[in-house]
């Protein structure tokens, strides 16, 4: 059995990878950043079944609506309540938490086959959550370096809607390449301690 989508697969595998990198390493070693270990492991576990429908859409499609959107709406809305509670006391964290739960709950029935046009505009409340939870930390290192996460995720996500072709990596593979920029941007930030 060929692999269908070669190129997608293999820029999948990395940020596959590092996102297990980024949940073990943050599990292991306790710290204010442990809460992003969850985030990190629904983006593995999504990546996985991207992976897995990139080798094979006949057999593997499925994966791809309960998998990778279901895994991807967990990761959005855990990596917002993560921002929340890293950034304000618990019960104020708890308050805000409506926000990323709701947006949850609305995005799950939405979820569609043939658009990823859900999960990006899921993705985008998201990251204005975290935005607004950092900004009482900016201009230090883990604000700008997870500022610079943001806007790549926001990049990747116009970058998925677009149908370009550049090369051998189509807009889904340039998609993969930058959100692996933007994984490594939040990494680096929530290891940071300023």
């Amino acid at each position: 059995m060929p692999i269908q989508e070669p190129i997608t697969v293999l820029t999948n595998l990395p940020i596959l990878i590092v996102s297990f990198y980024c949940f073990y390493s943050l599990c292991r070693k306790p710290s204010r950043a442990s809460p992003f270990a969850l985030p990190f492991l629904f983006l593995a576990l999504m990546t996985l079944c991207g992976t897995l429908y990139h080798i094979n859409n006949d057999i593997f499609f499925p994966l791809q609506k309960y998998g990778t959107m279901i895994f991807g709406g967990l990761f959005g809305a855990f990596l917002a309540l993560a921002a929340l509670f890293d950034n304000f006391k618990p019960a104020t964290a708890r308050l805000l938490s409506i926000f990323p739960l709701a947006s949850l709950i609305i995005y799950l029935p939405a979820i569609r086959n043939d658009s990823f046009l859900p999960f990006i505009l899921l993705l985008l409340f998201n990251i204005l959550i975290i935005f607004l939870a950092y900004l009482k930390g900016f201009p230090g290192k883990k604000a700008l370096c997870i500022y610079g996460a943001c806007a790549a995720f926001i990049l990747a996500g116009f970058i998925q809607t677009q149908p370009l072709k550049l090369l051998i990596f189509n807009n889904n593979d340039l998609f993969h390449l930058v959100s692996l920029i933007s994984i490594a941007l939040l990494y680096v930030g929530l290891e940071s301690r300023s």
